[in-house]
């Protein structure tokens, strides 16, 4: 029997830089017996490396829907699946939208496990686990980045108002109930706790098939999803509120990340947090029953220990009207110039082009009086 193992998420656990490595590596999987398939379909707004989104392409924004509902690519993605199953010891999917969708809905893992094993098919899930106080506001940065503008505070009452699921013990119990404990894998998303040679989440990733970086594998030394901080964060949501899609203007947002990364007037900061002054403590104080039990009955720790990185007091993350204006001056000169050197090329284009059209123009007037010198013998 195949064995499909599903990666779930939790977003902001690296998902990216896993999907990009498994598509990059996908002829070396391959030769070990390991299919990340391309199964065809295309959704707005989705990368095609996100491969298990057929499972969950009905639930692009919050449903509420009482059941869970299959979209039309549902039964054609499972019937591909069963016939690489014949080839392929191993299957790999993945999609983040998963892990909301599956909390949200009772009988998600119930109607997926049976569709798969009914194709001859077993069901594994893999999800990474990202400290709370941690994800929600790596979250938000990216909701930012998505269009939002909404304060950080306005987005944790969504969070809460939506019941998305932060309890990570609960959610446990609820994959574990429909597919069993021993089908359940979870990582932590931490630098002190992945596996592997190298201990980065590559390596950890891998671990997991009992495969290790060394294997002739290629990883990109490349940040895929970059963070916006501090005056460029705020200066993105604002720029949010225009009309139309900030999302669709290439040219700002470029120049908002080249700047924030190379500001001749800054210097990289320490980490700072959203979170004002105590409640950063008070919100993760929410879940340490939670996670502590988890620790205790998922991975054997009799300390409760989930997580291993302390929490630290942070700065707030404030920005200054001052500095502000003063990035936004220099993301929008920054702007400007990319503009004008792209207008500098187009018209160096242009002009070699009519120099061609002219040149071909001058050639078909000589040929036309050639002909007509020669209709006149």
């Amino acid at each position: 029997m195949s064995t499909v193992f599903l990666h779930i998420g939790l977003p902001k656990t690296g998902t990216t830089a896993i999907q990009n490595f498994l598509r990059t590596n996908d002829e070396a999987l391959r030769r070990r017996g390991i299919c990340f398939p391309d199964l065809g379909f295309s959704y707005p707004e989705i990368h095609s490396n996100r491969n298990a989104h057929f499972l969950v392409s009905s639930y692009d924004a919050p449903s509420q829907m009482s059941h869970f509902t299959p979209g039309s690519d549902y039964t054609s993605g499972i019937e591909q699946l069963a016939r690489l199953s014949k080839t392929y010891d191993t299957i790999l999917l993945t999609d983040e939208l998963i892990w909301r969708v599956c909390n949200q809905h009772a009988d998600f893992w119930p109607t997926v496990k049976e569709d798969f094993s009914r194709h001859g098919m077993e069901l594994k899930v893999i999800a990474y686990l990202r400290r709370q106080d941690e994800f929600v506001q790596s979250r938000y940065r990216q909701r930012m980045k998505a269009g939002e503008t909404f304060s950080f505070y306005e987005f944790l009452d969504q969070l809460r108002s939506h019941n998305y699921p932060l309890d990570f013990y609960a959610a446990a119990q609820t994959i574990s109930r429909a597919i069993g404990r021993e089908n359940l894998i979870l990582r932590i998303y931490e630098q002190k706790q992945y596996q592997g040679i190298q201990h980065t989440l590559i390596s950890d990733f891998l671990d997991i098939f009992g495969l290790s970086i060394s294997d002739d594998f290629i990883v990109e030394d490349k940040l895929f999803n970059h963070s916006l901080h501090g005056s460029y964060l705020e200066m993105r949501r604002l720029l949010n509120a225009l009309p139309g899609n900030v999302k669709g203007t290439p040219t700002l947002t470029q120049s908002i990340k080249e700047i924030q990364e190379a500001n001749p007037y800054t210097q990289k900061q320490e980490k700072q947090t959203l979170f004002l002054p105590g409640d950063q403590h008070t919100f993760l104080e929410h879940f340490a029953d939670s996670n502590a039990q988890l620790a205790r009955e998922y991975f054997g720790r009799t300390d409760g220990s989930l997580f291993y990185t302390p929490l630290r007091e942070l700065p707030y993350e404030k920005t200054s009207t001052e500095e502000l204006l003063r990035d936004a001056l220099l993301v929008y000169g920054r702007a400007f110039q990319t503009l004008d050197r792209q207008n500098k090329e187009l018209k160096m284009r242009t002009e070699k082009l009519e120099k061609e059209l002219k040149k071909s123009s001058l050639a078909n007037c000589a040929k036309q009086t050639v002909k007509k010198l020669i209709g006149r013998k």
